[in-house]
């Protein structure tokens, strides 16, 4: 996502800011797991 915290946001409202920013943070978060999900999908730990 190249929009970023910089561009769009800046020129907002503080409301509004915080509500683009929340978001933000919550999109971080999914694909972090998406990520970690993938990975351990393709990295499966062995039990012995």
């Amino acid at each position: 996502m190249a929009f970023g915290h910089g561009l769009y946001s800046e020129h907002l409202e503080s409301p509004e800011r915080a509500k683009i920013l929340a978001v933000w943070h919550l999109l971080e978060i999914a694909r972090t797991t998406v990520d970690r999900s993938i990975h351990c999908m393709n990295n499966p730990k062995t039990t012995a």
